[in-house]
């Protein structure tokens, strides 16, 4: 026989096949490590190659492993024993020889063996250029090159066969689910859409499919079951009797391990097991039965009859029909041998006359067949060692050209003809013909037959290449993460509901958030090929020495000699590197377990639905409903490591405006000044007074840098920062208390405001004329928001008749409301800013001088250009009108409306010039289109508007923000208001990156050293910290981590800025493309941000001026702790004159706080019953107590005035009254909430270590961030994993037997019952009961109901 290695690293193989059109053969692996680039991710692999000659065509990681509880339940039902755990090799049980294993792996101990590799690929279907597969973890559909092009993820399915016809495939295996079928039937050119299913009855309560085959001549299935059933199924998909039941027979005792059918479609052949292990058995194996059972499907119901497998210590487990050849019985079947003794016999049925043949295979010591697939004459044998020995059937001749079906030992045998031959079975000849079959085509590259539909994705593809040690898998370095495609043009758009050969692979050309850019060199090499886009490109043209990178300096090839790898598809970090432009590595999540799947599973529920069309990555999010035992976390759906988004759902009020906050977070000059304004005081504490909005916008930005600052220093195993998102709840109150927001509308519910659609916009304006008033000179402060968001208009009034003088007026705007242009031939967006810049208007207006109404042209030119232009686009959530339609429908075939480049002047006498790039013919081609307009002004009116020109008149811009409104119902114009939510595109200055870095890594600096130095000291009180909790290990992995991120950023030379998409607390990385595109009917335009840069050449300033960005805010004084009282005017009864009388660094303080409701929840039931959250509750800050632990004294106990109408004030729970909060009669210290937050986060800031019960709730509403190793939070301490969370009252009452809050909490005794809390963890800990008492508390619990026999 011929042999070789496939490229499955040593890997035992696992399935097998021919394909019926094409020289190839695919072999899949067991699962295994992916290699030092994927580090934790496990995978079946499957490579093609030539049958020919066993070259290497492609491989790919095809299956990831299922998970943990899919195996077990497989192996449990199978072989009646779970998956085995690593053990050594002492002690360990043998496993006989004779024993039938799942693993692939004969071995003769379970160890290391069984660890390492698990259940993977088990059936391979080559159909038409193309391969299915099933693993227990997913069924899919790859290209012979190895690009998935169907998923479907559905668990615990072992094996499959295709229909008759090659239209549908047929899967079956084990139900893991309780909803869940064994067998289903997939529709391959529809994305292996489930037509139908089938769930059988058994008397077994562990139940599956083990095998299955396909009879063509009959239009039926043969299924093998579990409990030793035979079942044949109906796979004609007549209307009624698709995958219905046909017949069941009882076969092998303990269960079917493979079936096959006869060419001529009577006879099926069926292995199987005699015994099983016990149920629960660690030893997961079972014992196989000696006979091979032939059915005639004519006669089923007599049953098997009994064929004797002749090998010694080996019972039968592969089987199939071989070809007819003349001179020999028909239906003759081939069984193969398991295990490493066995061999392959040659069996004719029901005939005891006729000779057996037998043939033992050249194997290794303890080598045994796990696989094995049959093509005409031909016959391949996959080993548990990673060989491929193929055999030729002597003397088989074709008799004439077929299309013919290869087998795969469970999917049916070809139909062959009859031809001169008087051999018996396989001989020793090799297969390497001088001449290919006729009806077979050969592989040749591109290895991509057909060619896959265009698409944009990553490469990792790994290809041949012809160093041998990557065709025979001596070297893990170069295995396939993911199968991909790279293509060097945007992908195709398919009109709504179109679907392609397989799937619908692109619905718009909005560019999905992980993709990368591809470099300019690749650009430049794929420009030069002509015609198909599938053409190749050498890597010798790249300029690459892949062996030389990739697998050892010491291996070289000629510079001359291009490299034998002509593909187009990329792989290994070398190419990649050189092949994309540089960005920060994003992780790909694989669903390799069920736990993923899960978190998948609940954020796709997060998604609303009626929302066909829209990208995930935009669609509105609701928070899932969790249990008592869990929490949920904004830093699962946000992949920028980095920035925060907002939790201010469009339910709450005002929450339009979050996206505007964080844009202007993202100037540096703004964020700058606010964060050194944000203590900034306004007048005397009343009940009415409200902070400036510079101060409150100054202390939102404080917490989007906490939220960055602190990402890594949270108790998690992984590498991933953890960002929260931040709440702006008491800016807006501010805000919705301010006489100019309800004067103008602004607010929601205000029966004038403008639709919600456009309301940022009116907000944008609002909010920066507010800013430059307060940060204004007058006050003390700079003309900031002048210089940078305004700029000037003149406006003329000249009367046509002449018989007047130009009237002239000045108009100052922090924004450009776009003045759409109404034409029917294309217009582009510089003639749109054009006709916005310079504008005019006939006019009726009296005149003077005739004493009459006159004609009058009014022109509005501005004079001065700013340097953000912030451009307000005027036609959100309309309906399909002229400013929308332009937007919609004038994008270019290639591109988008929206520029990222433009350019204004103005000239000296008045004229406005607008210019804007488009992309030109090269990569990085910029082409520069101007516009000014049709007429020019009068010299009257020039010479005037003259006189008002600024100095400098001509800026280039860059594309800085975008902000968008999404529509939920798309298309639909009809509404009284269109329904949708506000997401932003930010580009993220590259500084801005590095310093969120350098913070990051120096506060996770300052916990390891503080983690390790309490360890040193024995300190028992920090170890208990939320930080303290993290393992030293993983915290400096995270510090190396980081500084590996700063060196790359340092060493980057591009220094291009990333773009950002946030939606609300969901946030992706993207590129400008996707802020561009405005052509897609659910993305409404609403501000578009543009920033100046130096030249006209379209190049960004090196580094904008930030320089105080470094800068922290100035540290809030001791005077913050003498608040007098609103009502009363006295001061608290803790007054401290000096800083010392607090409590310092690293000290305890006993917190809590209280809360009253400013709005309820609404909801709403759906027609299926479920109840749908309208408007969350809202709760406001109304009472906070701190206690100093060390002297036991109460330092703040403060009432806080609500900003809001009080809808309930939750006195069961907060023991708040109307009373206390009345700013006229309060008894209380009452304070405003803004001196409420200062007094917190001066004690933070001090360096306080809060101890509190549920600190995490009473943070986010106070809008205060705390570091987490200054939170000590008794709800953590005394919470067991995966169960839900103890009340504050149970815990007091079981662990000190008394009973609190019987009447109305109050803060004061939670604060103390907390810390209380806290020194029992403390003593139990350190007597090591701690475990044990937590244990038995919740046994107590859930025995009691959680309830202590008074009204809870």
């Amino acid at each position: 026989p011929s042999s070789f290695q496939p490229q499955l690293y040593g890997t035992p193989i696992s399935a097998l096949a021919y394909d019926d059109e094409y020289e190839a053969i695919y072999v899949a692996s067991q699962t295994q490590p992916l290699g030092k680039y994927a580090a934790g991710k496990r995978a079946s692999m499957m490579s093609c190659h030539s049958s020919t000659d066993g070259m290497l065509y492609s491989s790919c990681a095809a299956h990831p492993e299922a998970s943990q509880t899919t195996l077990n339940t497989v192996y449990d039902t199978f072989y009646r024993g779970n998956k085995p755990a690593q053990r050594t090799r002492i002690g360990i049980p043998l496993v006989p020889p004779h024993a039938y294993q799942p693993f692939g792996a004969d071995s003769l101990t379970i160890g290391s063996v069984h660890s390492k590799y698990q259940l993977g690929v088990t059936s391979l279907m080559p159909m038409k250029g193309y391969v299915a597969s099933v693993s227990p973890s997913a069924v899919r559909v790859h290209t012979q090159g190895g690009l998935c092009v169907s998923d479907n993820d559905i668990e615990g399915m072992v094996t499959g066969c295709l229909h008759p016809g090659h239209l549908h495939v047929s899967v079956g295996g084990v139900a893991i689910e309780n909803n869940q079928s064994h067998v289903y039937f997939m529709d391959i050119y529809q994305n292996l859409r489930t037509v139908s299913s089938t769930t059988f009855r058994s008397n077994e309560a562990s139940f599956g499919v083990m095998c299955m085959a396909t009879n063509h001549e009959k239009q039926t299935l043969v299924a093998g079951c579990s409990d030793g059933t035979l079942r044949l199924l109906d796979a004609s998909f007549r209307s009624r009797g698709r995958g219905s039941e046909l017949a069941k027979v009882k076969s092998h005792v303990a269960g079917v391990t493979n079936a096959a059918t006869s060419n001529d479609g009577n006879l099926v052949c069926t292995t199987g097991l005699a015994s099983r292990g016990p149920s629960g058995s660690t030893i997961p194996y079972g014992f196989p039965d000696q006979h091979v059972l032939i059915y005639d499907v004519r006669y089923l119901g007599r049953g098997g009859i009994l064929h004797p497998f002749s090998a010694v210590n080996s019972g039968p487990r592969l089987v199939s029909f071989i070809p007819d050849t003349v001179g020999q019985p028909n239906n003759r079947v081939l069984v193969a041998s398991g295990q490493s003794k066995g061999g392959i016999q040659i069996i004719t049925p029901f005939d005891t006359t006729s000779g057996t043949h037998f043939l033992v295979p050249q194997l290794a010591h303890r080598e045994s067949m796990t696989a094995a697939g049959t093509s005409g004459e031909y016959l391949a044998i996959g080993t548990s060692q990673c060989n491929v020995l193929q055999y030729e059937l002597a003397g088989y001749k074709r008799q004439q050209q077929q299309s013919h079906r290869a087998s795969s030992f469970g999917v049916n045998a070809s139909e062959y003809v009859r031809s001169g031959a008087s051999t018996t079975g396989y001989g020793a000849s090799t297969i390497a013909l001088s001449e290919p079959p006729a009806d077979k085509k050969p592989l040749v590259f591109p290895p991509y037959v057909p060619e896959p539909p265009a698409m944009s994705i990553d490469p990792v593809l790994l290809q041949s290449s012809g160093d041998p040690a990557l065709r025979n898998g001596a070297t893990d370095k170069l295995k396939s993460l993911f199968t991909s495609y790279i293509m060097c043009k945007d992908p195709n758009a398919l009109k709504k509901g179109e679907l392609s050969a397989f799937h619908a692979f692109a619905n718009s050309l909005l560019l999905n958030a992980p993709k990368r850019n591809v470099s300019n060199e690749l650009l430049k090499a794929s420009s030069k090929i002509e015609g198909d886009v599938m053409a190749s490109i050498m890597t010798s043209d790249l300029g690459v020495d892949l062996f030389k990178s990739e697998i050892s300096d010491k291996k070289k090839v000629n510079e001359d000699d291009s490299l034998p790898n002509p593909n187009r598809l990329l792989h290994s970090h070398t190419l990649s590197s050189l092949c994309f432009e540089k960005s920060e590595v994003r992780e790909t999540r694989k669903d390799n377990d069920r736990d993923t799947r899960s978190k998948k599973a609940d954020r796709d529920d997060m998604l609303v639905d009626s929302h066909d069309g829209i990208p995930m990555r935009y669609r509105k999010l609701q928070k899932p409903s969790h249990s008592k035992g869990s929490v949920f976390s904004n830093a699962k759906y946000n992949a920028t490591g980095v920035w925060p988004g907002w939790d201010y759902p469009p339910s709450m009020p005002n929450a339009y405006a979050a996206p505007v906050l964080l844009y202007l977070y993202f100037i540096p000059e703004i964020r700058s000044i606010l964060m050194s304004r944000q203590f900034d005081k306004h007048g005397k504490a009343t009940a009415t007074a409200v902070p400036p909005l510079s101060a409150e916008l100054g202390c939102v930005f404080h917490q989007i840098d906490c939220l960055s600052n602190f990402a890594r220093i949270y108790p998690d195993e992984s590498m991933m920062a953890k960002v929260g998102a931040f709440v702006p709840a008491n800016l807006l109150a501010s805000f919705a208390s301010t006489p100019e927001a309800d004067g103008l509308a602004l607010l929601d519910g205000s029966p004038a405001a403008v639709e919600r659609a456009r309301r940022p916009e009116a907000f944008v304006r609002f909010l920066l004329h507010h800013l430059h008033k307060e940060l204004s000179c007058k006050n003390g402060g700079s003309d900031i928001i002048d210089n940078l968001h305004g700029f000037t208009f003149v406006c003329v009034n000249d009367f046509v008749t002449g018989s007047g003088a130009p009237v002239v007026s000045e108009h100052f705007s922090m924004t450009l409301d776009l003045s759409y242009v109404k034409k029917s031939e294309q217009v582009k967006f510089c003639q749109v800013l054009h006709n916005s810049l310079s504008k005019e208007s006939p006019l009726r207006a009296w005149c003077k001088e005739s004493k009459s109404y006159e004609t009058v042209v009014q022109r509005k030119v501005a004079v001065s250009l700013p340097s953000v232009l912030a451009i307000s686009c005027c036609c959100a959530g309309t309906g399909n009108e002229e400013g929308l339609s332009i937007w919609r429908e004038n994008a270019p075939e290639n591109g988008h409306w929206l520029p990222e480049f433009i350019e204004i002047e103005i000239e000296d006498n008045g004229n406005v010039i607008v210019r804007q790039a488009v992309d030109g013919d090269g990569p990085g081609d910029r082409v520069w289109v101007e516009f000014k307009g049709d007429s020019k002004l009068p010299s009257a009116v020039a010479e005037v508007v003259k006189t008002k020109l600024a100095r400098k008149r001509k800026y280039c811009y860059r594309l800085d923000a975008a902000l968008s409104f999404v529509r939920e119902n798309t298309g639909d114009h009809s509404a009284d208001e269109v329904q949708g939510h506000h997401v932003l595109h930010v580009r993220v200055p590259s500084s801005y990156k590095r310093q969120a870095y350098q913070k990051q890594l120096a506060k996770a600096q300052t916990v390891a050293s503080t983690n390790e130095a309490s360890s040193d000291s024995g300190e028992v009180s920090k170890k208990l910290t939320i930080a303290s909790a993290i393992k030293p290990n993983v915290l400096q992995k995270r510090i190396e981590d980081l500084k590996e991120r700063i060196r790359a950023a340092d060493e980057s030379q591009s220094g291009d800025d990333d773009w950002v998409l946030f939606n609300g607390f969901v946030v992706s990385p993207t590129v400008a493309e996707d802020a561009r595109a405005f052509h897609v009917s659910f993305k409404d335009p609403c501000l578009i941000i543009f920033r100046a840069i130096d030249d006209g050449g379209g190049s960004a300033k090196k580094e904008r001026k930030n320089s105080d960005n470094d800068k922290e805010p100035s540290k809030l004084g001791l005077s913050v702790m003498h608040t007098k009282s609103i009502y009363s005017g006295r001061k608290p009864e803790f007054n401290p004159q000096r800083s010392s009388m607090l409590p310092g660094q690293g000290d305890l303080i006993a917190f809590d706080a209280e809360f009253v409701c400013v709005q309820e929840e609404e909801s709403e039931l759906t027609d299926r019953g479920s109840k749908v959250t309208v408007r969350e509750t809202r709760l406001t800050l109304a009472r906070i107590s701190v206690i100093d632990c060390q002297s036991g004294t109460v330092i703040v106990d403060d009432y806080v005035v609500p900003c809001e109408p009080v809808v309930d004030y939750l006195t069961r729970f907060s023991g708040i009254t109307a009373a206390d909060l009345d700013p006229k009669k309060s008894p209380h210290h009452l304070v405003t909430m803004q001196s409420a937050y200062l007094k917190l986060r001066y004690l933070c800031e001090r360096g306080c270590i809060f101890v509190g019960h549920g600190l995490s709730q009473d943070f986010l509403t106070v809008n205060l961030v705390v570091p987490p190793d200054q939170i000590i939070d008794t709800v953590e301490i005394f919470h067991q994993d995966r169960m839900r969370y103890v009340s504050l009252r149970f815990l007091t009452n079981y662990v000190f037997g008394r009973d609190m809050q019987q009447d109305v909490h109050d803060s004061v005794e939670d604060a103390r019952a907390a810390y209380a809390l806290y020194l029992k963890a403390l003593e139990l800990k350190k007597e090591g009961k701690f475990d044990k008492f937590l244990q038995d508390l919740y046994v107590y619990g859930a025995a009691r109901d959680w309830k202590l026999g008074l009204d809870d």
